[in-house]
């Protein structure tokens, strides 16, 4: 892992790894690997050299390659960990990677680690993240993919330096079931997190079916490109001129609207892929204008929608245009103002719709190529 946040690893023979280990001496910003074979904590915790712990105590990087399975490999990592930072090294690391070890046992003594930027505990199996994980302020990247942490402490509201957390498949998502209210406290720490890229909110019942959701206001954040909102807005549609301004990336679900959201939103510049997935608007007419730079439009399931109208001069650089499941929306006028359209897929719509496949050369006769048509139905 580089600290322009680029992951590198691999797996080394063990002649390698015990060449670059001893290279590393000479090169105290290397990197050290520990394992059941070369069994480096003894450096550490069973050898007094004061040139070894100098080494540790400027060292960055710390990864650990060890499958043995059981729980000695998590006392040892405690172990190791816990006396080193004890006596003074590792202050500098930036880089403290733990993929495959079985259930490390951390120690208090990580909270002291003020300079670390990464944590990856990827596919070690822990059951929980402890509180002390606030203390480490400087993190950018928490991986806990592919382990059994459902829920992380309370203290992670602590981390404003925060930029990736991986989580598991079904627990990708910053979830909740909180009051409207309560959602307040939620929308203080995002509007701080000023280097966030990529957010992703669910508001749910018990059942897991949508709930409100506080729209934020996250025009303050500029590094913002991805936004996935679940759940249902009520009469805050006014919100979406606080959208960040260099977005890219929207996906709207059960979002619960009335009002035509498309003239707001298509005065945001850089957004490229726009996303309604069912329940997101339930009015029933909808105008398409502006969207300099969008190039992938999707409407799924939008029951009520009975109308698109797509005027002059929109979405100049639209390339996919994907419909499905909008069981009352009549073909939609203005198509052929869609001169850069090249993907046209159809799933689970009317009749009517047909006829576009077969009018495709009528209706964008001005254009050499008319975009593919893909009609489907289950």
């Amino acid at each position: 892992m580089t600290i322009d946040d680029e992951g590198k690893k691999c797996r080394l023979p063990s002649a390698l790894r015990e060449h670059f280990f001893f290279e590393s001496v000479s090169d105290k910003h290397f990197v050290s690997v520990s394992d059941k074979h070369l069994a480096h904590h003894c450096h550490v915790t069973g050898n007094n050299s004061s040139d070894l712990k100098t080494m540790y105590k400027e060292l960055i990087s710390c990864l650990s390659f060890d499958p043995r399975d059981g729980y000695k490999p998590g006392e040892d990592v405690r172990k190791f960990l816990h006396e080193a930072i004890a006596s003074g090294c590792f202050r500098s690391l930036k880089v403290l990677d733990l993929e495959h070890v079985f259930r490390p046992q951390l120690p208090n003594t990580i909270g002291q680690l003020n300079q670390l930027k990464y944590l990856g505990l990827r596919w070690t199996y822990l059951e929980e993240i402890p509180s002390f994980i606030g203390n480490l302020l400087n993190l950018q990247t928490l991986d806990v993919k592919h382990t059994y942490v459902r829920i992380l402490p309370k203290s992670k509201w602590k981390l404003q330096k925060l930029r990736h957390l991986y989580m598991s498949q079904s627990d990708r998502r910053l979830t909740f079931e909180l009051e409207l209210s309560k959602q307040e406290k939620v929308e203080s720490w995002v509007k701080d997190l000023t280097n966030l890229k990529s957010l992703r909110l669910r508001s749910i019942d018990e059942k897991g079916d949508a709930q409100n959701l506080r729209v934020m206001d996250l025009s303050k954040l500029e590094k913002l490109s991805s936004l996935y909102l679940f759940g249902s807005f009520g009469m805050q549609h006014y919100l979406f001129n606080k959208y960040p301004p260099h977005l890219s990336d929207l996906t709207l679900s059960a979002s619960g609207l009335v009002d035509d959201p498309m003239p707001i939103l298509g005065k945001l510049s850089k957004l490229k892929s726009l996303f309604f997935y069912f329940g997101s608007y339930k009015g029933k007419e909808m105008s398409l204008k502006g969207f300099p730079n969008l190039l992938v439009l999707k409407l799924w399931k939008l029951e009520s929608l009975e109308e698109l109208q797509v005027e002059a001069g929109a979405m100049p650089k639209l390339k996919e245009l994907d419909i499905r499941c909008c069981n009352k929306l009549k073909v939609p006028t203005g198509l052929k103002h869609l001169n850069s359209l090249q993907e046209l897929n159809l799933t689970n719509m009317p009749k009517d719709f047909t006829t576009i496949q077969e009018k495709k050369w009528e209706i964008w006769g001005d254009i050499a190529y008319p975009p593919r048509i893909t009609v489907e139905n289950w």
